[in-house]
């Protein structure tokens, strides 16, 4: 079970990171931004939390290059 959460996390990780390829750090967090959005409409089916850690993490590994 903990290996297929991890699993899962970084399957997440690897989509948001082919997503943003090219993207600005402005851009991200705007797209990140858009999607907390949507999340708060979606009711009953949200957004995982892993995919905004994603988010989270490739905006912070852009802010550091």
């Amino acid at each position: 079970m903990f290996r297929q959460r991890r699993k899962h996390r970084y399957e997440e990780l690897e989509q948001v990171r082919e997503r943003t390829e090219g993207m600005t750090v402005r851009d991200m967090e705007s797209h990140l931004d858009f999607y907390r959005i949507l999340d708060g409409w979606s009711g009953d089916h949200r957004i995982s939390k892993n995919f905004f850690s994603a988010w989270e993490r490739v905006i912070k590994e852009a802010r550091n290059k």
